[in-house]
């Protein structure tokens, strides 16, 4: 059943076999690059999670050259992050040991992208609008059929761009069809009635929120059918006690959030589907949304909002907490863990903390790109 028009939060549940089949294979990527060390799914025990296989592994070893981050992405436990060069970096974040630090989380690099303007999950837009997307294979594949795109957003199994004010979805070549069949890629769609739109993100399974230049709030997925998937009609929200424009929205795994210029208004299953109003004195000028915790910036710092306690105990926060230990915040990325590109291009990643207490510095870790393999992005290292 779908939503009512004032509940924009990610669609929750069992993870679909499609799903669960992509983010095993994810998983497996992950661990591979962390040394073959097995890890559970980002979505939970109930989804599959598989062996590393050898060739999944990114191909590049570090090496120590110093790159700098121009851009960061989040989709489960992985960061992916867009080097000033133009390549494209990505790490499997620590999942229980967060005072092993750096040394735990290992780099690897895309082959053969060296253009990069931009990074969201497994796809960039290349120089001149061109987008590629990867999958098991770590090849980036061109999306055919798109026009140029200005910013992309994806989540687990769907992306979607924008053109000239039009909104553009498609699947992710070469993902696993569960039923042992042929891979199931969405071809490149564009989505109707949404004209004019200024930002958008998705998150989760497949979930996406637009708004437009009009200051209208959209909200769509997608539906599995039998032989392919399908995109929902996006349907136009309202938001209870909006102040002002809307600015930009954010997606994560659980929860979905729309900036204004004197707070955040966020909903999902962790709220029961209720909007939730975050003040945010000084304004936040940026933002990203997690697994039942969000995050903004305002002046530089980081102040983070969303469950406390645990069991019984547990409950939604909406009073932000500052994050001590990282400051000069640039750009927030947000799925199952968090990252933050600072001002000096070093990323911060860390899982959301369920207890209420800001960050400790055991509980931050930062990526090395120090380690970045210097080698032509064509090579296979």
């Amino acid at each position: 059943m779908d939503q009512a028009p004032h509940q924009f939060g990610v669609r929750r549940g069992r993870a679909s076999p499609r799903t669960r089949s992509v983010l095993a294979v994810l998983t497996a990527l992950a661990s591979a690059v962390a040394c073959g060390a097995p890890t559970s799914s980002p979505l939970g025990d109930d989804t599959e999670t598989r062996a590393p296989v050898e060739d999944e592994t990114p191909p590049h070893s570090p090496r120590a050259d110093v790159l700098r981050a121009a851009g960061i992405s989040t989709l489960g436990d992985a960061a992916f992050v867009l080097l000033t060069d133009g390549r494209v970096a990505y790490a499997r974040l620590p999942r229980s040991d967060p005072s092993a630090g750096t040394d735990a989380v290992r780099i690897g690099l895309v082959p053969s992208l060296d253009d990069a303007e931009q990074v969201s999950g497994r796809c960039a837009r290349r120089r001149g609008g061109a987008v590629v997307c990867w999958s098991i294979a770590w090849t980036p594949e061109p999306i055919e059929g798109l026009p140029p795109i200005d910013h992309l957003s994806a989540a687990t199994t769907l992306a979607c761009g924008i053109s000239e004010g039009r909104v553009w979805c498609w699947g992710f070549p070469g993902d696993p069809d569960p039923t042992g069949g042929d891979p199931m890629a969405m071809a490149p769609r564009r989505v109707e009635r949404l004209e004019g739109v200024a930002d958008l993100a998705c998150g989760g399974e497949s979930t996406c929120l637009a708004v437009d230049r009009e200051g209208a709030i959209w909200r769509w997925a997608t539906r599995s059918r039998r032989t392919s998937p399908a995109i929902e009609r996006p349907r136009r929200l309202t938001v209870r006690d909006a102040r002002g424009a809307p600015l930009s929205v954010a997606v994560g795994m659980t929860e979905a959030c729309v900036r204004y210029a004197e707070g955040v208004v966020c909903s999902g299953p962790t709220t029961a589907n209720e909007q939730v109003w975050i003040e945010s004195s000084p304004s936040f000028t940026n933002m990203a949304a997690g697994a039942g915790q969000a995050c903004g910036v305002a002046g530089g710092r980081l102040r983070c909002w969303g469950l406390r306690g645990v069991g019984r105990d547990e409950r939604y926060d909406p009073a932000p907490v500052e994050v001590t230990g990282i400051s000069d915040v640039a750009e927030l990325a947000g799925s199952s863990a968090f990252c933050a590109r600072l001002v000096d291009g070093r990323v911060i990643c860390w899982r959301p903390s369920r207890m209420g207490e800001p960050l400790r510095p055991d509980e931050q870790v930062e990526l090395p790109l120090a380690g970045v393999a210097s080698i032509s992005s064509g090579g296979s290292g």
